[in-house]
């Protein structure tokens, strides 16, 4: 009973100020996301308005949150196909909505180690060392993706494999040499510049940053010090749970771990539970049932074009 008292006198110090705030920072993430699907899109020569490309990707980012086990996979798939219903071609839509997943993704794992050094986890040299030898890995990465040459061993290496799979042996009938060609070309046409690829990084960057001041903010709300280490560590621990996806949007695994981490770093136990509600609440629940309202909208929508389309055909 103590700790429901507690839960419940923390409730009555709740600070709005702070809950809008992180609001507004956990929606201003996913609008940065939305966005660096948009820059990769027009990158690749779309221009899909932008207000199209940041409701296929809240509904994308729904199904990926709520489909258990393949939700990453089936909201992928909801987003490239809802973009080339819209009129982009099929290879530009999977790009950008791959290349929009692994530049995160990479981001986040160069980022992790100063997160786990900063809770000392790691020392700060390791974590910075770790962090830095990443980095530099990325941008190797990005420069052998710019030479024709390198292209052309990994096509040849690509067609070797495909060749050797039926599903996709029917894609392979040109000779090795054709496709390999083929591949390299394709994917040296979109290998970003270095200012765009600068654009696409601090986007990737920003929606990370923006979603862990929302959990910091949460923490503040819940009427409790931030203690930033810990808030770190924790907002690692969720981000984790939502990769392994044992469960759909990490639900369980990600509120015991941030829960036990944020009370081990000192944050009162009423707080804390609190704080963790509320960011799942804001980051998870809420665009959660948002998604879905816009996926039935956009579903309505294509239903309607469709029809218009079909009349037009028939007059």
């Amino acid at each position: 009973m103590a700790g429901v008292g507690d839960v419940a006198s923390r409730l009555a110090q709740l600070r709005w100020g702070w809950l809008s705030v992180a609001l507004m920072l956990s929606a201003a993430s996913l609008a940065v996301y939305g966005e660096l699907h948009r820059l990769l899109l027009a990158y690749g020569g779309s221009r899909l308005p932008g207000r199209t490309v940041q409701a296929v990707t809240i509904a994308g980012n729904a199904v990926s949150l709520t489909v258990p086990a393949a939700g990453a996979a089936a909201g992928s798939a909801y987003a490239v196909s809802a973009l080339h219903i819209r009129g982009v071609s099929l290879a530009l839509s999977a790009w950008a909505v791959g290349m929009a997943g692994i530049v995160a993704t990479i981001v986040l794992v160069v980022l992790a180690p100063l997160g786990l050094a900063g809770d000392g986890l790691l020392s700060l040299p390791v974590g910075g060392g770790v962090s830095a030898l990443l980095l530099v890995l990325v941008i190797g990465a990005y420069v052998l993706l710019r030479k024709q040459r390198v292209l052309a061993w990994a096509g040849r290496r690509a067609v070797w494999v495909a060749r050797r799979l039926p599903v996709l042996r029917r894609m392979t009938a040109a000779t090795p040499a054709q496709a390999a060609t083929g591949f390299s070309e394709w994917v040296t046409g979109r290998v970003l510049d270095p200012g765009q690829g600068t654009l696409v990084m601090a986007a990737a960057v920003a929606t990370w940053v923006l979603d862990f001041l929302a959990l910091a903010g949460c923490v503040a709300a819940a009427a409790a010090p931030v203690p930033w280490p810990a808030v770190a560590v924790g907002y690692l621990v969720v981000q984790a749970s939502i990769l392994v996806r044992l469960t759909p949007g990490g639900a369980g695994p990600a509120e015991t771990g941030l829960l036990a981490v944020l009370i081990g770093g000192g944050v009162p136990a009423g707080s804390a539970a609190i704080a963790v509600v509320l960011y799942r609440a804001i980051s998870w629940v809420g665009p959660a049932v948002v998604g879905w309202c816009v996926f039935l909208a956009l579903g309505e929508h294509q239903v309607a074009a469709g029809h218009r389309r079909s009349a037009d055909g028939q007059c």
